[in-house]
């Protein structure tokens, strides 16, 4: 349907065409297809305002970009000026920090040791060690 609709906005020769969350009702195949055809329309000097959540996309196709969080516009600019990361952060308001775990000190004290653990007949023999930074698990 969506292909549908982009092939008449084509032959009437439309200046701007708006896709608003396009690839949510398609499979990848379509969407490659989609994406030629963006780019053939960019060619043509057709504006495209597309939507989307999908960043991968959204670098893929876009020229510039236009972000509003919660009804209110936020900023706009050219997409080679974004980093993934910053792009996240203009997207929900502030800077996303890693939920990295700290190194394992393969010299700290475990904070909690299994030996051999057996309940019922549903854990059979389970050893675990948890250290700072890990939980390490072995049979």
């Amino acid at each position: 349907m969506l292909l549908v609709e982009i092939t008449r906005a084509i032959s009437r020769e439309a200046e701007i065409v708006i896709m608003d969350e396009p690839t949510s009702a398609i499979g990848e195949h379509e969407s490659h297809i989609l994406f030629d055809a963006i780019r053939r329309l960019q060619k043509k000097g057709v504006g495209i305002i597309y939507v989307s959540h999908r960043l991968e996309e959204l670098f893929g196709i876009a020229d510039r970009y236009s972000v509003f969080r919660d009804g209110w516009f936020v900023e706009t600019g050219a997409m080679a000026d974004l980093t993934r990361e910053s792009f996240v952060a203009l997207i929900v308001g502030h800077e996303l920090h890693s939920n990295a775990h700290p190194e394992r000190n393969p010299d700290a004290a475990p904070l909690l040791q299994i030996k051999n653990l057996t309940v019922a007949q549903k854990v059979h023999g389970v050893s675990l060690d948890v250290v700072p930074g890990e939980i390490a698990v072995s049979r």
